[in-house]
């Protein structure tokens, strides 16, 4: 069986695949975005209510963390902090080396 759909799919075109050989997926997924948006509309919904609930519940959990007494832990979450605004570009700019070279070797 030499079908296209049977063939092995590598993982870094796995969504270039999907919506090919899925169309309908694609639009049965249109179809639930418009029915759950009309049904939150309906309800006073909006996405910038969302954004600033989850805001204001992430800053509540901070200060209700800070005001348990865990604002102790800063010296340490300094340093940490620090080091990350180093390490953590460095760590990306190797990963996206190494997913190049990767996909450049597949060709």
């Amino acid at each position: 069986m030499s079908d296209s759909s049977t063939k092995s799919v590598s993982t870094t075109n796995i969504g270039l695949w999907y919506i090919v050989a899925r169309p309908w997926a694609i639009v049965g997924l249109l179809l639930l975005c418009m029915v759950v948006g009309i049904i939150l509309d309906a309800t006073g919904f909006t996405p910038e209510s969302f954004y600033v609930w989850i805001y204001t519940s992430v800053l509540s959990l901070v200060h209700f963390i800070w005001n348990a007494g865990l604002g102790i832990v800063w010296p340490i979450a300094r340093f940490f902090l620090i080091g990350a605004s180093v390490v953590v570009p460095i760590w990306a700019v190797v990963v996206a080396i190494r997913y190049l070279r990767v996909r450049r070797a597949q060709r």
